[in-house]
């Protein structure tokens, strides 16, 4: 596991500490509960473009994450283009 920052509003903060005192678990708990709700494909080709994302990653195991990023944002902007021209 890593830690990391999130910045929330304090209506925010507040709401989270209420609902992880009543259900008894912590604010970190529930923010990782969220996060797996979030991240869950919401369509079947969503879960079709994450798999082929994992194959593509399963490719390139010697690049670090960013280098992976990077490339993962180069083919997004590549993809946008051509809907835009599309249109």
């Amino acid at each position: 596991m890593k830690k990391t920052t999130v910045y929330l509003e304090e209506n925010e903060l507040k709401q989270l500490k209420k609902k992880a005192f009543l259900s008894n678990k912590s604010t970190a708990e529930l923010i990782r509960m969220g996060i797996r709700l979030v991240t869950q494909p919401s369509s079947s080709k969503e879960a079709k473009a994450l798999k082929a994302l994992e194959e593509i990653r399963s490719q390139f195991e010697d690049l670090s994450e960013s280098q992976v990023e990077n490339l993962v944002d180069s083919a997004k902007k590549v993809i946008r283009r051509g809907k835009k021209s599309r249109r």
